[in-house]
């Protein structure tokens, strides 16, 4: 599945069956569209965010106060839930390649069978974050972002923590 930006119709366009199904606007009229998001799901198989899965319009799709101009509109619960969208996956990427590197030299996951853990992890940490204090950006051991690794090891710290 992927999702594009659609442009829209600026101007009055005669829709055609597939927009008609879409919309439940009969086929021929004229509308305007303003610019929406569409989803596909596979060969052929189109429906504009809010849509159902099915093409069908539902609720989500209603004329708005412009003159035969269609525009999406939800509605999404949110509230009290995490927010995703807020976490740098760019500068999340760095301590992904500390776990790759980890992964190639020790196995996938060795890391969560490691004896006194807490305290070699903490220790890890505090080098790594006291090497950039004093300016070291760069680990010149394994060449990855001091801070990324002490990023990696607050993470396992946070998930031995969570261990009963």
């Amino acid at each position: 599945m992927f999702v594009c930006l659609q442009a829209g119709y600026p101007d009055d366009n005669a829709i055609n069956k597939k927009t008609a199904h879409t919309t439940g606007l009969p086929e021929g009229s004229e509308a305007r569209f303003l610019p929406y998001l569409m989803f596909k799901k596979g060969p052929e198989r189109f429906h504009p965010m809010g849509g159902k899965p099915d093409g069908s319009a539902g609720k989500r799709l209603k004329n708005s106060h412009m003159t035969n101009t269609l525009i999406m509109e939800g509605t999404k619960h949110d509230e009290g839930k995490l927010r995703w969208g807020l976490v740098p996956w760019d500068a999340f990427e760095e301590v992904v390649r500390v776990y790759t590197h980890g992964a190639d030299k020790y196995g996938d996951n060795n890391w969560m069978g490691l004896e006194d853990a807490e305290d070699r992890y903490f220790s890890a940490l505090m080098r790594h974050l006291v090497a950039w204090r004093t300016g070291e950006r760069i680990d010149p051991d394994r060449g990855f972002k001091h801070l990324a690794q002490v990023t990696w090891n607050a993470l396992a710290l946070l998930w031995y923590t969570e261990r009963p």
